[in-house]
């Protein structure tokens, strides 16, 4: 089950990529106890100048220019059970 709500904010917030990495070793960490086992991640990042980008490694979000036109707005995290979705036909 997946749900979303969608609210518009005019207001957010700077995060690091040394803090991101370490809300996602620590997502990570606790899904494979939840799942006692191996989880699948996926990332999700919406551009400012509309484009989606979505891989299944972070290295490939956080390695795309962040600036002007091309900043992140919009940074989705999704982790689940090994085997729940294939990444790359998300």
């Amino acid at each position: 089950m997946q749900t979303e709500i969608k609210r518009r904010h005019k207001w957010g917030f700077i995060l690091t990529e040394q803090d991101l990495r370490r809300i996602i070793q620590t997502c990570r960490e606790h899904g494979e106890k939840l799942c006692t086992g191996s989880v699948q991640q996926k990332f999700s990042a919406k551009l400012r100048d509309g484009a989606v980008t979505e891989s299944a490694n972070i290295d490939d979000i956080v390695g795309l220019e962040n600036i002007g036109k091309r900043r992140i707005e919009k940074l989705h995290l999704v982790w689940s059970p090994a085997g729940m979705f294939d990444v790359r036909k998300s």
